[in-house]
């Protein structure tokens, strides 16, 4: 997915790869005729979207880095801790960005669940679906050794706003319903779904069972 982008043959090759691994699984369950005993959960960590190298933002081409004490990089958000007294003076060049948004922490969307958290930098940007955000030095380092900056990649880290960015959830077994199409959820419920199938007591966490028993069959 990285590598060759999410829709590349050599990515739809990995998937049937995977997918034939898990008929295998599936058959020896059958074989021992526990299929319908054992329940079996199917999870992605997260989805992945298209990348266009060409498509980037710099963000050197519109504030000072001096300005700044560290900023903490992927290409898909940034962390910016600036300089005492700085915050303002770097926030007002970048704020209305065409492929990023970059927020003040106090200001970031509560459906982010992102900015309590004291390891979050004062100015955080979050990029575009398909877009990079970086330095024109780190995309220089990060692109020199590729053959092609034309041809499409893959990566994940951008909002969870975007379809792309959503992960997969198949279950089968005794416990679950069968043919069942659900509506996405967050996978912070999925902890609580299999305390539930196991009969053991959650610890605390902020998932909450009643958002997925719908896909069990009692």
């Amino acid at each position: 997915g990285h590598e060759f982008s999410p829709d590349a043959e050599e990515t739809r090759y990995a998937v049937w790869n995977v997918d034939r691994q898990i008929g295998r699984l599936m058959e020896g369950l059958k074989q021992r005729k526990i299929d319908e005993k054992v329940n079996v959960i199917v999870v992605s960590d997260h989805g992945m979207a298209a990348v266009d190298f060409r498509k980037t933002t710099f963000l050197d081409d519109f504030f000072d880095f001096d300005l700044a004490e560290k900023i903490l990089w992927t290409n898909e958000i940034v962390q910016i801790f600036p300089k005492d007294g700085k915050t303002a003076a770097i926030y007002s060049k970048i704020k209305n960005l065409e492929h990023t948004t970059c927020w003040k922490k106090a200001e970031i969307p509560a459906r982010l669940h992102y900015s309590d958290g004291k390891r979050v930098a004062p100015v955080v940007c979050s990029s575009e679906e398909g877009w990079l955000t970086t330095s024109r030095k780190r995309y220089k380092d990060f692109t020199e050794d590729l053959d092609d900056i034309t041809r499409p990649r893959g990566a994940h880290g951008y909002d969870n706003k975007y379809q792309s960015m959503q992960a997969t959830f198949i279950a089968h077994g005794a416990a679950f319903k069968r043919g069942y199409v659900a509506e996405p959820f967050e996978n912070i419920q999925v902890y609580n779904l299999m305390c539930k199938i196991l009969g053991l007591r959650p610890a605390n966490n902020d998932g909450d069972f009643e958002k997925v028993k719908h896909l069990l069959k009692n």
